[in-house]
């Protein structure tokens, strides 16, 4: 068991490790989500296990926090959700910084 002084204790850069840990998933560049998009793809036609969340509230902090928890891909539902194309964007630029892959569920199957 830790003593309260151990728990206290923060590393050279004064962060704890689970910050760190989950800072390391946050990339920087403009490519980060075409990177989260392609490990998700890959990951689909390797038929392996991945993690992700459906989204129905379109606030940027929303999936920043998905992201930043692990999901492998973040479901926009713009079918039954409070989510328009306006927020949509928003929402996406957010998980760009994160290797994370959005994906969407449009509200209709509709040509215009």
């Amino acid at each position: 068991m830790r003593t309260a002084k151990e728990k206290s204790k923060r590393t050279a850069d004064n962060t704890d490790r689970p910050a760190a840990e989950r800072s390391a998933r946050r990339r920087a560049g403009a490519d980060a989500g075409k990177r989260g998009a392609g490990q998700f793809r890959m990951a689909l036609l390797e038929r392996r296990m991945t993690l992700g969340a459906g989204m129905q509230i379109g606030h940027p902090a929303v999936a920043e926090i998905l992201a930043d928890a692990g999901c492998d891909w973040v479901c926009v539902d713009l079918e039954h959700g409070a989510i328009g194309i306006e927020s949509m964007t928003d929402v996406f630029r957010t998980l760009a910084a994160f290797d994370c892959a959005p994906v969407v569920r449009v509200p209709a199957n509709d040509p215009v």
